[in-house]
């Protein structure tokens, strides 16, 4: 059975590169609200979508950033 340092070495390229997804990052189907929306209620959802993005991407970031903070520290 493998150990957990050997289980995340084995996961690790897919969860750098996306090979799992997950529904909280999948892009939000707006197309419906895009093409026949509209202009102003359009213009908001977009922008929505784009801050809902930017949240997400800095979780991720500041994950990355604790993750590399952990691994520096228990590899000296």
């Amino acid at each position: 059975m493998p150990t957990p340092e050997e289980r995340i070495a084995e996961l690790a390229p897919n969860l750098l590169f996306g090979g799992h997804h997950c529904q909280a990052t999948d892009p939000i189907g707006m197309e419906f609200a895009i093409e026949r929306g509209d202009p102003a209620y359009r213009n908001q959802l977009i922008a929505l979508r784009f801050e809902t993005v930017a949240a997400m991407q800095r979780i991720f970031a500041d994950c990355a950033a604790k993750a590399a903070k952990i691994v520096a520290e228990t590899s000296q």
